[in-house]
């Protein structure tokens, strides 16, 4: 008997300590994306979907419901053309730090994204217009070394054309009757 009150109260501080360990996420991730620069919101009824993408390429996702952040129940695919014209994919998860959902992959040469969210079981579809084409995905095993910007030196300064109208040659001059003098030969 001892045993099994021993066995259950281990279970039980074991049930605590994964409870701690899981928190909800924080609703303040939502409002940061909904405020964040260059956001995309697209609305489906009484639901907002605040879009970001990155320098990298990479997608992140907030939606709100009624006005309340959803953090839970989220999933989804995002889908594009390359610049051959195959059709790439990439999922959106859950990050449940957060409450966004997110590409793992940055996209790769898009300029018209769709999407498929699924909030809470209900899809919301639509298009996404990348502001700038995604930068390409390397295909190599190295990582790019970072580049160096070195400022330009001043270009040299060049005299400046003349404002005031140059002045005619004899033969452009007119008489003071308006009419052009005859050529002579």
């Amino acid at each position: 008997m001892l045993a099994l009150v021993i066995a259950l109260s281990a279970c039980a501080s074991k049930e605590k300590e994964t409870t701690a360990e899981r928190k909800e996420p924080e609703p303040a991730a939502v409002a940061q994306q909904f405020s964040a620069p260059g956001v995309i919101v697209k609305k489906h009824d009484d639901t907002e979907i605040a879009w970001t993408i990155d320098e990298a390429g990479k997608v992140k996702a907030a939606v709100r419901k009624g006005g309340e952040a959803v953090t839970g129940a989220l999933d989804g695919e995002l889908t594009w053309r390359d610049a051959d014209g195959k059709e790439q994919r990439a999922p959106l998860e859950l990050d449940s730090k957060t409450g966004l959902v997110q590409t793992k992959a940055p996209l790769s040469n898009a300029s018209d994204v769709s999407y498929t969210l699924n909030v809470k079981g209900t899809p919301m579809r639509g298009t996404l217009a990348v502001p700038a084409a995604s930068p390409p995905v390397s295909t190599t095993a190295e990582a790019a070394p970072p580049a160096v910007s070195t400022p330009t030196p001043p270009a040299p300064a060049r005299p400046t054309a003349p404002t005031s109208t140059p002045t005619p040659t004899p033969s452009q001059r007119k008489d003071s009757s308006g009419r052009f003098p005859p050529k002579t030969r």
